[in-house]
């Protein structure tokens, strides 16, 4: 199961951004293809968080971020998160938040190195890095991946459209509702006066 994160909405002002000031999104796995940015040294894998050890759960989490000019990483937020207990990932305050901040600590250690270009410009990617507890889930990265990110912004920034356009039509609504009835009160009062 997806769990839904409230990050999402500013992932999508983030998005927004970033592709206005032409950041190239690359996939995960594509960097090389992309020929822009190589990685430069080994990618570690994150540790599990103690505070869950006992738990045993299976948990990945897909984390877009953005590889600088000068080949560090920054621009952290969760895309999808998933774990093979799922009551306690949606009740536990901040059981995503555990694995998360271990995925953002190896990640923002990365580096990479510019590939013939001397005018790289920040890319977005994403990274899936999963956490393997007892549950042996088969394909555990597949439970989270992103595997198209233009696609996957778009559709959260329709999403956050939809949404704001929605807030806007609420809050007329009651803007329009509190205008009637404040004239039926100013009518009513208006009345009572002249009789």
């Amino acid at each position: 199961m997806k769990i839904p994160f409230a990050v999402l909405a500013v992932l999508a002002a983030g998005t927004v951004s970033a592709q206005q000031m032409d950041m190239r999104i690359v996939d995960e796995g594509k960097l090389d293809g992309a020929q822009v940015f190589a990685v430069a040294g080994n990618q570690v894998a994150p540790d599990y968080p103690a505070a869950y050890v006992a738990s045993g759960d299976d948990v990945c989490i897909a984390m877009a971020y953005t590889i600088k000019p000068d080949g560090s990483t920054g621009d952290f937020k969760v895309l999808q998160a998933w774990s093979s207990d799922s009551s306690q990932a949606q009740s536990k305050v901040g059981y995503v938040d555990a694995f998360a901040a271990k995925v953002i600590d190896v990640v923002s250690k990365w580096r990479f190195v510019q590939q013939e270009r001397t005018d790289a410009q920040p890319v977005s990617t994403v990274a899936t890095l999963t956490f393997k507890g007892n549950g042996g889930t088969r394909r555990l990265g597949d439970r989270c991946r992103v595997s198209q990110l233009v696609n996957y912004y778009k559709t959260v920034g329709r999403a956050d459209l939809r949404t704001a356009q929605e807030l806007k039509r609420t809050a007329d609504q009651v803007m329009n509702q509190i205008i009637s009835v404040t004239v039926h009160q100013l009518y009513d009062e208006a009345y009572l006066r002249n009789h």
